[in-house]
């Protein structure tokens, strides 16, 4: 499904990614406001929380995830040179990177997430000194290399930051591979955060009504929903402010901002109409899209009868978001891949559920004393939410209904109709 995303894969490692989930899911649960959310994700103080900084640990990786994902600008064309088409300069990447040039990220022993395994803990601190060098066009006689001088840090379309000399004839102790700096009198990084989280920033509520609003709508009014640019302006500039008013209003509560959403027409539409883009500008019909991973595990769960609790307990293994994709990344991308296929209708991980086991919505249908009719209604209103055509009726029944006094014939029989239900676009897609 595109692009893998490092939050799944590499030195962080999917079982690591889960630490920072549940940290997440408890932030969801509790309404925990989404300016508060981003700070203690840049703040990384709370278990769990550090994990983006174990992903980009880099400061020109910090510098263009916290650009994109937060701020909705992809400022990293301009580290080398001027950016040829937008107004963002190397000083004003330079400037950004002065915020978290100090950054340090670690590996530490900790408790694993998963039994009988190893586990890491990340920990993050800042250093006390530390500077971006911005290359000058002079050439340095000595060296034969562009001379470099130090950037102050500087707020995007903003003032640089007025901040105090470091101690004089301070030098930063030298540190081990796991030990992380003392934590600094004055921190760049919690200026930076305090700015990005401002009511009155130009970039952070706009980028986040228009990525939440695409999360449900499919494609942002700014697509793809981290490049807003010069060129590539909102499709309905006038809701998209309005909805940028009423989260600050509503101190970025998701909560509030979903139930507008979900509540709106625009939501509800129906996935028909004369339109046939896949992903309609004007939101005239319902977007089509593949569930995402977490999305589907847990509605297989619900769909087999194992319950809503099991559904909200269960993550995809790391094997699963290998082989059906990353989180969802607002850029309304879906391709499916051989491997996707054959991982879907040859995996066991998946088809498993679908056997009669454990009390599981197909034991209770092959062992059920009702006829054949009523099972094969019940199965397409439990997997697929709708009532069985008369045609479909007819060949469920007629192949789940051959007389056999083989049980193992049967459950075979039940796993295989389930497996048809389950692994068909109606299924996988939000149809």
């Amino acid at each position: 499904m595109g692009r893998k995303n490092k939050l799944v894969e590499g030195t962080v490692g999917y079982r690591n990614r889960g630490r920072f989930r549940q940290w997440l899911a408890k932030q969801f649960e509790a309404n925990e406001p989404y300016d508060r959310i981003a700070a203690k994700i840049l703040q990384a103080e709370e278990d769990g929380s550090q994990l983006y900084f174990a992903v980009y640990r880099d400061t020109d990786e910090m510098v263009t995830s916290v650009s994109r994902f937060f701020l909705a600008t992809q400022i990293q064309c301009a580290k080398c040179h001027d950016h040829p088409f937008e107004s963002w300069t190397q000083k004003d990447y330079h400037g950004m990177a002065s915020f978290f040039v100090r950054t340090r990220a670690v590996d530490v022993p900790g408790e694993p997430e998963i039994t009988n395994q190893t586990g890491n803990q990340y920990l993050v601190g800042e250093k006390t000194v530390g500077e971006a060098l911005f290359a000058l066009e002079e050439i340095d006689p000595k060296t034969k290399k562009k001379k470099t001088t130090p950037v102050k840090p500087k707020f995007l379309n903003g003032d640089e930051l007025t901040e105090p000399e470091p101690p004089q004839d301070y030098v930063e102790p030298k540190l081990k591979s796991n030990e992380l700096p003392l934590k600094p009198a004055f921190s760049r990084r919690e200026k930076f955060i305090d700015w990005m989280t401002s009511k009155d920033n130009p970039f952070f509520a706009k980028a986040a009504a228009n990525r939440v609003w695409a999360q449900f709508m499919g494609r942002g009014f700014v697509h793809p929903v981290d490049d807003f640019n010069s060129s590539n302006t909102p499709t309905t500039p006038v809701l998209l402010k309005a909805i940028e008013t009423e989260l600050v209003s509503h101190k970025f509560d998701l909560k509030w901002l979903i139930r507008e959403i979900v509540n709106s027409e625009a939501y509800q539409a129906a996935d028909l109409g004369s339109s046939t883009d896949a992903m309609p500008m004007f939101y005239e019909r319902a977007r089509i899209r593949p569930l995402s991973v977490e999305e589907l595990t847990a509605s297989l769960h619900i769909a087999m009868g194992l319950g809503i609790e099991s559904a909200l307990k269960t993550e995809p293994s790391s094997q699963i978001l290998q082989y059906l994709g990353e989180p969802t990344d607002g850029q309304g991308r879906f391709q499916g891949s051989l491997s996707e296929h054959l991982f879907l209708h040859n995996g066991d991980q998946f088809r498993g559920l679908c056997r009669p086991n454990q009390g599981n919505l197909p034991e209770k249908l092959l062992l059920g004393m009702e006829c054949w009719d009523e099972k094969v209604e019940r199965m397409f209103l439990s997997v697929l939410n709708r009532p069985v055509t008369r045609e479909e009726r007819e060949l469920f029944v007629q192949y789940l209904s051959v007389d056999t006094k083989d049980p193992k014939l049967a459950a075979q029989r039940m796993e295989d109709a389930m497996w048809v239900l389950v692994s068909g676009s109606e299924f996988r897609f939000n149809k």
